[in-house]
This record gives structure tokens, sequence and C-alpha cells, in this order.
């Protein structure tokens, strides 16, 4: 078996940062006393506690997680507005200092929905339902921090204080003064090539920051925190817009879709806007929650600040999107500027961004445009066919994307595509020489073809090489020791390389994407936006090396969707709010930028123009936008 360690393109880089990267932490500034929201954290509490106590039951036992107990954690936190029995409602009722929270149950369940299912498929990656006391110990281990952490949070609400001293939480799920953490004291009894052994390994500190960003998620909702002013000029996203003329030189006004998003791996980074393209249109089923559409964005990719900060920074004491410009621009166009946070990067490192602190316009690389069509709910699939273009870096080979002849920035999945697009066809040698994945396939094996194998929940690995060693938390990082990964509770791990699972270039062969959803109780519900498409080469030859570009891209991006219809009247605006702890992005046929973080917290709204049937049930209802928030 043929086995090559990569640390990283520019691992002196690594090693020459100075200092380190805090990980997340708790929002310290709630505002004014409130006793209605001191309570709204007693009930995230309950049920998340609830949900992770159903799974931890089913891991105990090894069956599938039990509907009867989630449903019932469900009932406990919302139940029909017009009852008031939900521990939620019960508060909006009783209390007169629930402010604008008051309402906001269905928004909140989702969110606790949609974080708990990261939780398990972090805790469980493989899927199935193991009989495994270590993953079911786990969950008792986040549940136990989460409800440390918000009844500290809780209890600020109520005096209307700071966030007091956590200490006695982080050690849960960090080794603190000599002593093991809950996790730590788990995998010690389950070592791995035990016959009980873990199902996952040090991964206390992405557990953390898990449970971090998501509370600060719930604050940021509690204390003011409003949404994405997503319309702003294109020369110029500091400048708010609503029509052309607002933007003068930096013509013309548009939507955003979300925040600056930053990317790092392989030791280049790289900031990333993304600006809808055109308009977009589908249709959803209000009973379902099912839904389907068409959309495209342009990305604008610049070269990164560094590995640790690929964008401009909003720094300082800020509520995202609450409209107040407290934070400063560290870095960007507008280093130093005053700034509203728009979203939190899961990745520590990379913090908070904003479009009013962009990125420097001489730093862009590629404008590249991606297709987001009939991304919602359905899953994605793109299969190799005889026309695909051949994959000029591996001989007999076919690849899954390239680009136009006529224009390297077009991508294409034939020729066709660059007919349409009056860019000649589908065989430009720009960017790096393409393959369909950066597997090695030991050919001494006999029989053997499989490069890139399955692994779970749709991911591929390099099984016979190359390995990677990055940081488990700043997955950028390339590490030899633990030492090499200075955020807190940070390790240093060793895996496959990642790959679009069974594209090994023959026709037939596909990727696809999982889109999700869920019924939506009281107009609101739980979904995952899912697409697979092409990009394109960038100007960088770095980026194009590193990412494997041109290359397929899938993107999965877990939000709450709602709509604003009635027990007697049909929606006519409906919105998708990606969660603060965003989706995963794989881009390029290396594998080396694959499972990226995307910064979350950018609210999409749309209005609904019409819908099956003019009164509930609507039935199947029409959509166009985006809209202003």
């Amino acid at each position: 078996m043929k086995l090559i360690l990569r640390t990283g393109l520019l691992a002196a880089m690594m090693f020459a940062l100075a200092g380190a990267n805090p990980a997340h932490a708790i929002f310290g500034q709630v505002g004014t006393a409130s006793g209605c929201k001191a309570g709204k954290a007693k009930c995230v509490t309950k049920m998340k506690s609830c949900l992770l106590g159903c799974y931890g039951k089913a891991f105990g036992k090894g069956i599938a997680v039990d509907t009867a107990c989630v449903d019932k954690c469900r009932t406990g936190f919302l139940a029909d507005p017009a009852t008031g029995k939900g521990c939620m409602e019960k508060l909006d009722t009783k209390n007169a200092n629930c402010g604008a929270t008051v309402g906001d149950a269905a928004v909140v369940r989702s969110k606790v929905e949609a974080h708990v299912a990261e939780l398990v498929a972090a805790l469980n990656p493989a899927g199935g339902n193991p009989l495994n006391k270590c993953l079911s110990g786990k969950t008792k281990c986040v549940s136990k921090y989460n409800a440390c952490v918000l009844g500290i949070v809780g209890k600020a609400f109520k005096a209307g204080s700071t966030v007091g001293d956590l200490s006695k939480c982080n050690a849960i799920l960090s080794n603190a003064g000599g002593k093991a953490s809950c996790v730590q004291k788990l995998e010690d009894k389950n070592p791995p090539a035990s016959a009980t052994e873990c199902v996952t390994f040090n991964d206390q500190g992405n557990l953390k920051n898990t449970d971090d960003v998501f509370v600060n998620d719930l604050i940021y909702g509690w204390v003011g925190g409003g949404d994405l002013a997503s319309k702003r000029c294109v020369g110029d996203t500091a400048t708010e817009c609503s029509v052309d003329g607002d933007c003068g030189v930096n013509a013309p006004c548009a939507f955003y879709f979300g925040s600056p998003l930053p990317l790092s791996a392989g030791g280049v980074a790289t900031c990333v806007t993304s600006q809808w393209n055109g308009g977009m249109s589908g249709t959803f089923n209000q009973q379902s929650g099912q839904s389907a559409g068409t959309a495209s964005i342009l990305s604008r990719v610049y070269n990164g600040i560094s590995t640790s900060q690929p964008c401009p920074k909003c720094t300082g004491i800020d509520i995202p999107n609450d409209g107040v410009a407290s934070g400063t621009c560290s870095g960007g166009a507008h280093n130093g500027a005053a700034c509203d946070a728009n979203g939190e990067s899961p990745v520590p490192a990379f913090g908070y961004t904003s479009l009013d602190c962009g990125p420097t316009a001489g730093g862009l690389i590629a404008t590249l445009p991606i297709d987001l069509t009939n991304a919602n709910n359905a899953t994605m699939t793109a299969t190799l066919a005889a026309s695909s273009p051949n994959c000029n870096g591996s001989p007999g080979d076919k690849c899954m994307c390239a680009s136009c002849s006529g224009n390297s920035s077009v991508p294409c999945r034939n020729d066709a595509d660059c007919i349409a697009a009056a860019a000649g066809t589908c065989t430009n040698a720009a960017g790096e020489p393409r393959k369909p994945n950066s597997c090695i396939d030991d050919t001494s094996i006999p029989g053997d073809g499989t490069a890139c194998a399955a692994t779970t929940a749709g991911e591929g690995a390099c099984t016979e090489g190359p390995t990677d060693q990055n940081c488990r938390i700043e997955s950028f990082r390339g590490c030899l020791v633990d030492a090499d990964c200075p955020a807190a509770g940070d390790s240093c791990g060793a895996k496959a390389r990642e790959c679009f699972p069974g594209y090994n270039g023959g026709v037939g062969e596909t990727i696809s994407a999982a889109g999700k959803f869920s019924t939506p109780h009281n107009h609101t519900g739980t979904a995952t936006f899912a697409s697979v498409f092409c990009v394109a080469p960038t100007g960088s030859s770095s980026v194009n090396s590193v990412a494997g570009l041109p290359g397929p891209g899938r993107l999965a991006l877990s939000g709450v969707s709602s709509e604003d219809g009635t027990d007697v009247a049909c929606p006519t605006v409906a919105t998708f709010l990606p969660t603060a702890k965003g989706g995963v992005l794989d881009a390029g046929w290396t594998g080396i930028s694959h499972d990226s973080r995307i910064v979350g917290q950018g609210k999409v709204t749309v209005s609904v123009t019409s819908c099956a049937n003019p009164t509930p049930p609507c039935g199947v209802c029409t959509y166009t936008g985006p809209v202003v928030n």
C-alpha cells in the first residue's frame, strides 16, 4: 500500500504564525434584565437535553432513535400557540419583558433540532445505529456542558448582567488543571483498538466550539440581533443601497448571499463574496416543507490576508446584524472602519466577517458563476457521461468539469454548456490539469481500481493514500504534533485524503449532495440546501493547484425555513436562515479544500406570489426573489 504524508504546501507559514488563536467565546453582553429570556434559556436546555437523551438511549441499546421520544421533546417545547402550553409560549403569555422574542418558539425549536442533528452527525460520522456506550456517554457530556453554560447565561439575563465565569462549564469539555474532561475519561476507558472503542477521538474541542456557536446564536437573537442587510453596492459592499443610483461609481446595487466566506487549506487562503446573479424562483409545499428552485450566484474570489485570517474581520463587541456598527474592520479595503458583524465563522480563528469589511479589490483573482438550481430539499446528482470533458491530467479518464475554450471563467460539464454561453467548447486547459481525484491507485493489488471509496453519508476517502495531517479544530493548519495546533482544545490528527465517493473517471459515475427537510411546525421547519456544480479555474495558480480547479463543487447548507402564513391566510413571504454553524463546502478534485465550513446567519427572503389554494391548506406555493430582509 502506498502512503504519502502531507503536512501542507506552505508549512513554513504555519510555524511562523505568532500566538495562539482563541476558541469560540460565549458572547458576554445580554442587555437589560429579562426573566422571560432567562426562562427561554431553560426551555432550550430542557429540549436539547431531552433530544440528546433520546439519542443517548438509542446508542446505549444499538437501536434507531425513538421517534416518540423526539416528539415528546418537541411537544414540551412548542405547542399550539392558541393553547399557550409549550414551554416557550407560556413565557410569552406570562411575562411582560420578552421584548421582540415573543413568538420565536418555532424558530428557536428549529435551531435546536438543527444543532442536535449536527452534534449527532459529529459524534457518529458513520451513521447507522451502533451499540456504543462511549458514544452514549458523549451525548451526556455535551448535554451537561450545554446545561451548565445556558444556566449561567440564564442568570445573566435574569440579572441584566454580563455572562459570569464559565470555567466550571469549560472543564466538562476541556482538560484543565491536570484533570481529564468528561469526554477524555470516556476515551481513556475505551482506547483505540479496544473491544469497546469509541467512535470518535480527540473531538471535545470541536464539540465545545459547536455548542458555543449555537449558544451565541441564541444570545444574538435574544439581545436584538436582526437580519442581514444584504442589498449592497457591488463596487463597495460596505455601502447599503436600494437602487443603482445610491451607489454612484460603485453601481450596480445587488443582493448578496451571506457574509464574506473565509477559506483556507493547504497553506493557501482566499476570501469569497457571493452576489445573487439575477433572480431566484421556485416552489415549496407549505404542508410538507419540501421545495425546489432555480438560482445562481457570482462568487468573487480574492487572495486571503493570511491562512489564519483569510477575510477581513469585524472585531470588538458587536451583535451580528443589529444595524449598529459597533465593531471595527481588521484588514481589507476598510481596515479600521466601523462595522456591523454579519456572520460568525465556525472556525474560531476566522472570527466574524462583514460586508462592511470587504476584501481589497486589487486581490480579486476570479469571478465565478455558481449554479444553485433545484437545491433545497432534493438529492442533487451529477453524472459522468461520454460527453463529459476528458481529463487532461489523467489520460483515459473522464472529468466532471472543465472550462470553455472561449472563456476560461465559464465552467462546463459538456460542449453544450459552452455553446449556450457562446464560449466555444468544453476543452480549455486553463487551471490545474484535470483529474478525477488525488487518490493513489495501488496497481500492485490485482483487480484494484477503486481509489476513492465511499465512507459515510455521501462522503469519500482515498483509502490507499495520500494521508493528511491537520489540526482537528483549525483544520486549515497542517501539523506534525499537537503543539502545532495553538487553538484551545485543538490537537493534531491524521486521516485519509477526502474525495467525492466513487468518482474515479469512469462513465456513469456520480457526485451527489443530499438535501433534507422537516415537516413545518407553526410555519417553521429545518431544511438543508444542497447543490452540485462546477467551479472554473481562478487567476491564481496556487489556488488552482491546492483546490484542483477546474473541478466539481458540492454544498450542503443547513438552516431554518419559515413563512408568514396564518390559520386563515396563505403566506406572502418566506425566508431561509442558515444557522450559525453554517454548512459544508467541498470544492475541487484534490480533496484538500473539502469540508470547508460556511458562515451562517445570512438570511434570504423571497416573495410568495401564489399558492395552489387561496386559503389554508395552501398546498404548493410559488416564490420569487430575493427581496429585502
